[in-house]
């Protein structure tokens, strides 16, 4: 805490913010220091009396006004100097001269006055950027029609030259901060900044910052009156909350994030969780004194975002981003069905050995395992899908298909789920409901990166694509590692290995 100096109101001390103040001792500390090369200085140099016209013959380049025009006039001597008359160079020079010698210390140093009136000058400032702030955003709440187009940037803040003016470089935080919203007095010197990358945070730092995040993005959805999963209007929607008949608020997508618009609603969002964090229990990671944030580290939050719900806008109102973001769910659904299925099989392991004689662990790997549609892809209604599933099931063409789930398959290791799903309790055994379908045709388009045993591959598809430019790479090594014990050409015997089946790990492509 820096203590009051003498002479300041106590009110406006504590009315200033830390930086503020600083910036005021530092002041008063340059005022009372003596200028030490006050006393160097020539007395000529400053004195206020005239001065005679420059001789270049005589004084040199260096004396006063090495550069002038003579004008002679019935014996007189007028000088110019960069145009201007002498006669007004030497009332300057007499002005300065005296403003020089009013000074306390010989120099043009601050008083504490005029660091006083600079301070508060200051604060003045703060304080009418802090009502500005405030009117924009009623202006936002209240839905003005001044302050938003009538045409279709309707949900937009007006700005007289539109993009055009936005700065290029990030803009600071929208005010500057009084100590409680610093929080200066709940952290150690040695926090660490919250707003910094994960990697860089300790295990509390990350806890804090992801509390933080979570409640930043529920309140921004909250004002914007989007819930997760919704899809973002339009800017020309015009949407009120009938319950106070405010608008609500809506980010411009295209633009950034030093839009003035945007930094508005960052500015009511860390406004607004910060109101809910001084009324609510904090957590204990946000009570924790390593770890630093304040009213800046929300306002910051919001802004990080707005670059997430940016990226929901662009996926949704932009129709290759629509494809690959489909594309991208549907692979991870299949990756996590594939890694559920390896670990099942994993466990059944050695039953499959006692009924069929050779252990299956080698061949047990999610990189293998077939993919499972549980849905109508590449146009195909879900209707037809279904109907399609129920007539492989053996379902007739009248039966009723709603609560049914099916699950399309590929020919892979079905002896192994039989084992699995026989092995489980009646209870557990409710849970996989879903009904098996096989045989469909399906097949897929994934090369495995895991590399196959020999008799598992497809050698008439290998040898149709192995030289292909696109496949040189994944197919490079397949054919190369053999078989394992038990199995294609070192299998024990004919009979009871279940090695008729095992021709299913071929990989085939659409």
């Amino acid at each position: 805490m820096i203590p009051c100096p003498a002479g300041v109101p106590v009110e406006n001390w504590e009315a200033w913010p830390d930086n503020v103040r600083q910036i005021f001792i530092a002041g008063l500390a340059a005022a009372s220091q003596p200028n030490p090369g006050a006393r160097d200085i020539d007395p000529a140099l400053t004195a206020s009396g005239p001065r005679r016209p420059h001789d270049a013959d005589r004084d040199g380049p260096t004396s006063p006004y090495p550069y002038r025009r003579r004008e002679d006039s019935g014996g007189g001597h007028a000088v110019t100097v960069l145009g201007v008359n002498n006669t007004k160079m030497r009332s300057t020079s007499r002005e300065r001269g005296r403003a020089r010698r009013t000074s306390p210390s010989g120099s043009p140093r601050a008083s504490l006055e005029d660091l006083f009136a600079l301070v508060n000058d200051m604060r003045d400032d703060q304080d009418q950027h802090h009502r500005n702030v405030e009117a924009r955003l009623t202006t936002l709440e209240q839905g003005n029609a001044t302050a938003h187009h009538a045409s279709a940037t309707r949900g937009r803040l007006s700005i007289r030259g539109g993009l055009t003016r936005q700065r290029r470089r990030a803009l600071p935080a929208p005010h500057t901060m009084s100590s409680e919203e610093s929080r200066v007095a709940y952290c150690d010197e040695d926090a660490e900044e919250v707003t910094q990358p994960s990697s860089k945070l300790s295990a509390a730092g990350k806890k804090a910052r992801h509390e933080l995040k979570r409640l930043v993005t529920m309140k921004f959805r909250h004002i914007c009156a989007v819930p997760e999963g919704a899809i973002w209007p339009t800017p020309e929607e015009e949407r009120v909350n009938k319950a106070t008949g405010e608008h609500y608020l809506l980010p411009e997508f295209k633009s950034n994030v030093n839009d003035e618009h945007n930094r508005v609603i960052f500015a009511k969002v860390a406004h607004d969780v910060w109101e809910d964090l001084q009324n609510m229990a904090k957590k204990p990671c946000l009570e924790n004194r390593k770890v630093k944030w304040d009213k800046d580290s929300l306002f910051v939050f919001a802004k990080d975002t707005y670059r997430g719900f940016k990226e929901e806008w662009n996926t949704q109102n932009k129709e290759e981003k629509k494809i690959a973001k489909a594309a991208n769910q549907r692979g991870n659904r299949w990756t996590q069905r594939r890694n559920e299925k390896a670990n099942r099989l994993l466990t059944v392991c050695k039953a499959y050995e006692d009924q069929f004689g050779i252990n299956p662990v080698h061949l047990v790997h999610a990189d293998h395992m077939s993919d499972e549609g549980s849905g109508a892809e590449d146009g195909e209604s879900d209707l037809s899908w279904k109907k399609r599933m129920a007539a492989k099931a053996g379902f007739s063409g009248e039966a009723d298909l709603d609560g049914l789930t099916f699950m399309e398959l590929g020919n892979i290791l079905h002896d192994l789920h039989k084992l699995w799903r026989e092995s489980l309790a009646n209870k557990k055994r409710k849970r996989f409901h879903a009904i098996r379908v096989s045989d469909t045709g399906r097949q897929s388009g994934r090369i495995p990166d895991y590399t196959p045993y020999n008799f598992g591959i497809n050698q008439e598809w290998l040898d149709a694509n192995q030289h292909k430019h696109e496949y040189q790479d994944l197919l490079k090594d397949w054919g190369s590692w053999g078989d394992p014990e038990g199995w294609g050409s070192r299998k024990h015997g004919e009979e009871g290995n279940g090695q008729e089946e095992q021709g299913e790990m071929s990989c085939s492509m659409n």
